[in-house]
């Protein structure tokens, strides 16, 4: 991992906030996914705000192949980026397996305010056996895909944790 990218990691804070105006921004692609790799290898931190911060496709796969088994980060933050759908996709899969992160993020990605009924449908069926995600900030094309995703994050709110 790079100096840059170790330093998001140095504090003894569980939050990363705002990292665009520290670090993220100037980092190299190869850089930014050690980032992705080290938040979900990391036991600490629980809050994660990368919004606005030129992230694509590549990040968002690197963070989802440790998503599946991380249960610290609790709030994950993407809006405002450059993931498309293939990126989100690639999230959504690692919901599956997640048992830690109560909020996802996602809107409002390259001018984009919602997804087709592709992408929709796979996070609808990857919601439907996860069961910590209350709050996804995403919004289907499709309203009948945008109720399943919306029943299912009613149904965790609703349970005991």
């Amino acid at each position: 991992m790079s100096l840059a990218a170790s330093l998001l990691f140095s504090c003894s804070s569980p939050q990363i906030h705002n990292p665009c105006s520290s670090l993220i921004c100037r980092l190299h692609e190869e850089e930014k996914k050690a980032v992705a790799s080290g938040i979900v290898q990391n036991t600490g931190v629980t809050t994660a705000n990368f919004g606005n911060t030129a992230l694509v496709d590549s990040f968002a796969h690197t963070l989802a192949l440790g998503l599946a088994g991380n249960a610290t980060l609790t709030i994950l933050n993407l809006e405002g980026n450059f993931l498309t759908e293939d990126g989100v996709r690639a999230l959504a899969e690692s919901l599956r397996g997640n048992r830690g992160l109560k909020e996802l993020r996602v809107g409002t990605q390259s001018g984009s305010d919602s997804f087709g009924p592709e992408c929709a449908k796979v996070v609808a069926d990857c919601l439907e056996t996860n069961r910590t995600l209350t709050v996804l900030v995403f919004q289907s094309q499709d309203p009948d895909i945008q109720a399943r995703i919306d029943s299912c994050l009613s149904r965790n709110a609703a349970e005991p944790a």
